[in-house]
């Protein structure tokens, strides 16, 4: 009998779940294979976090890739780490070096699959991924096996559960949606940082694979339309159900005319769908074709052994094929032009939420805007909040998506309309190590202002959510940075100030050194920005946030997101944005220590030798260098700072061990973020969970309650949502 000698490329849960089916299913395997797949080496960082794994004879953990790479005896890689670019390394690697892949790298495939696909086809190899779209469900094979003789015209599927059980609970139990979030990621269906499941990343990416499956197109995760379910609200869902319909996160791919329509948004469901009646962390994928009309798969679309089991499927067909030497044969599927549809021509029904004046004439107004974009409508509900407020649920006919955009943006100019503002903050790290005053970064996490203009007020008032609130609530609402800030663009606008309702929902933790403060002032002045005639630049709005909050650092990469290299001069701010390599990922701890900046800066010298000073010039160099030519490795000797955070660990417990604990599960490098207590380590997204693991444990262990966050870099700095 045949062996198939095979390596395991990282041993999270994924991969733990393909080890433990390959074992208890050994003979199952080679019965059905006629094969004997041998698992040969694994690949990990730290051998020592698996040692209560026994391990076969045959097997071993190695911790240089080339000892996989470079073994001829080794005949499949199974890569099984997560993220991108050294995944994308190894996978290359093996492939040029004539190993077949397996891989549930969705990452990996949205970004990179149509060349991986080609190269695998070059060396005569091949390269499976049933298990990286919608896990234990087997949709890949089937559209490219099963369903190969259909002309796939439609793809509609739930390809999140996360979201898919935080829309369920939302419905079904009447929970809001921060409350269903927490659950969640109590329960493990939803990481520290969920953005990319609740913003709908992850979904756009498995969207993108099949995609290309299905419509024979190079199709990437840049050519869908993204919308996520944070501004879900749970009287969305009442008045869906009013209409008849559920609420799901749908991911669409499209075969049109005019071309190819590839969305994910939230949609109304009729609750008589088969996709309207799947429930919790489930998914399920539609699928129409011109012979066999519809489709649906529908099972577990992530976890150990569902996913394990995709792969263990694709290990089991690719050693079939180098047993019986035919390895190579599934060529690439895109042969088609691309030709992607505008997102603003889809053709839809939409829903619309208005708050409106309870008075006579409203809905008439209301009307009319409808009618001068030509759009009918299907449903309307309207319900009083009280004597003065009234909501409005408004469902439309089908029309093109741009005629929606261009009647919100009518309604905004309808003083009847409560057309409130809705802007997200990303947190911001400032100093960054050695770049104390001048570089800043921004993290996706989030905080959320909204503003409701009334015409009546002649102040500012103000709710309070989240961390802080109790806080905010008993300050002076006329200090409030918000509410100044967007004075000052009333000002700067020459407009006359717009009063109303402020809600502020903190979801960054304050006085951690994450730029709470920063996130106020670039909201208030967002919210304004939104409201006046003739909006300001973001390099004027940047010179009122710098002039308010003293130095660029916080406020530029808050404004722009990414990394920002800023120096503020007497009547502007001079600022490079430059771009995170989107392999890099931050792991965070956020000790219950809090530490005032007015108290950081105290502790600080007022003299540096020269020699250390020099040092942190060069290290401020190497550390901007290193993230634009990729070479992060380089961040165990760029983040460290001489100016800072020598003078400010004494003020954090533990500040060296948390520092050391970090390196040691793999992180590039830490530091402290901004004025601390939160520390910051830089890390691939491979070890990033590990690495913050380490960091809170370290707190753990010493009595100091913590949180830890897995983080991203946030791309697009403040928003309107």
């Amino acid at each position: 009998m045949t062996t198939i000698k095979i390596a395991l490329l990282g041993f999270g849960t994924v991969a733990q779940g393909t080890f433990n089916l390959l074992q208890d299913n050994a003979e199952l395997i080679k019965n059905r294979t006629g094969v004997n797949v041998e698992i040969s080496k694994i690949y990990v960082r730290n051998p020592e976090k698996y040692s209560h794994i026994t391990l076969p004879e045959t097997a071993k953990y190695v911790t240089d890739i080339d000892e996989v790479l470079k073994d001829d005896s080794i005949q499949m890689v199974v890569e099984l780490m997560g993220g991108t670019n050294f995944a994308k390394n190894c996978v290359e690697g093996a492939l040029k070096a004539k190993k077949n892949v397996v891989t549930a790298n969705k990452d990996l495939l949205a970004e990179a699959g149509p060349y991986l696909l080609d190269l695998a086809s070059k060396n005569g190899v091949d390269l499976r991924f049933e298990a990286s779209v919608l896990g234990g469900i087997p949709i890949i094979r089937t559209l490219y096996e099963s369903l190969a003789g259909n002309r796939i015209t439609e793809i509609i599927g739930i390809m999140n559960g996360t979201t898919n059980f935080i829309l369920t609970k939302m419905s079904e139990e009447g929970l809001s949606y921060q409350d269903v979030l927490k659950e969640a990621q109590d329960l493990g269906y939803a990481e520290a940082d969920p953005t990319a499941d609740v913003e709908g990343l992850d979904a756009a990416r498995k969207l993108a694979i099949l995609a290309s499956i299905s419509f024979n197109r190079r199709i990437f995760f840049e050519d869908v339309t993204v919308e996520g379910i944070t501004c879900i609200d749970t009287e969305d869902i009442k008045f869906g159900k009013e209409f008849g319909y559920n609420i799901k996160l749908l991911g669409i791919a499209k075969e049109t005319a005019q071309g190819l329509s590839l969305n994910v948004y939230p949609a109304f469901i009729p609750t008589t769908h088969p996709l309207a009646s799947v429930r919790g962390s489930y998914n399920a994928i539609y699928v129409k074709g011109n012979g066999i009309d519809d489709v649906m798969l529908y099972g577990r679309g992530a976890g150990s052994l569902p996913t394990g089991s995709s792969v263990v499927s694709d290990i089991m067909e690719v050693a079939k094929n180098v047993s019986y030497n035919e390895t190579g044969r599934l060529k690439p599927f895109y042969y088609d032009q691309k030709d992607i549809y505008s997102p603003g021509k889809i053709q839809s029904s939409y829903y619309l939420r208005l708050a409106v004046d309870n008075k006579t004439g409203v809905l008439a107004k209301i009307s009319a805007k409808l009618a001068e974009q030509k759009i009918s409508v299907l449903s309307i509900v309207q319900r009083n909040m009280d004597p003065e407020t009234a909501v409005l649920a408004i469902v439309t006919s089908k029309c093109p998506r741009s005629y929606i955009l261009n009647l919100i943006d009518s309604f905004n100019s309808l003083r009847s309309v409560m057309n409130t503002v809705r802007v997200q903050v990303p947190a911001t790290s400032a100093n960054c190590g050695p770049g104390f005053d001048c570089l800043g970064l921004a993290l996706n996490l989030y905080n959320i202002f909204r503003f409701t203009p009334d015409e009546n007020a002649t102040e500012y008032t103000y709710t309070f959510e989240g961390f802080g609130a109790d806080i905010l609530r008993a300050e002076d609402p006329k200090k409030n940075l918000i509410g100044f800030a967007m004075d000052q663009v009333f000002a700067t606008a020459q407009e006359p100030i717009r009063y109303g309702h402020i809600t502020s929902e903190t979801l960054i933790p304050p006085s951690r050194g994450l730029g709470s403060s920063s996130t106020a002032i670039v909201g208030g002045l967002l919210l304004a920005n939104a409201l006046v005639k003739h909006p300001l630049s973001k390099e004027e709005l940047l010179v009122i946030a710098n002039r308010m909050e003293g130095h660029p650092d916080n406020v530029a990469p808050a404004i722009y997101g990414n990394l920002c290299c800023a120096t503020g001069l007497k009547n502007k701010v001079l600022n490079t944005v430059i771009s995170i390599p989107p392999e890099l990922h931050f792991a965070v701890v956020v000790p219950e220590v809090m530490v005032s900046t007015e108290y950081a800066r105290s502790v600080l010298p007022n003299h540096i030798p020269f020699k250390e000073a020099v040092q942190n010039v060069s290290h401020a160099s190497l550390f901007v260098t290193s993230l634009i030519t990729h070479q992060l490795s380089n961040l165990s000797v760029a983040l460290d700072d001489n100016l800072h955070v020598p003078y400010r660990k004494t003020l954090i417990p533990h500040c060296d061990e948390v520092f050391e604990a970090a390196k040691v599960a793999g992180a590039y490098g830490a530091t402290i973020s901004g004025s601390g207590s939160t520390l910051i380590a830089y890390v691939d997204k491979a070890h990033v969970q590990e690495v913050a693991k380490a960091m809170g444990a370290v707190f753990t262990a010493n009595e100091i309650e913590n949180k830890i966050y897995c983080l991203e870099a946030d791309t697009t700095g403040a928003l309107i949502i």
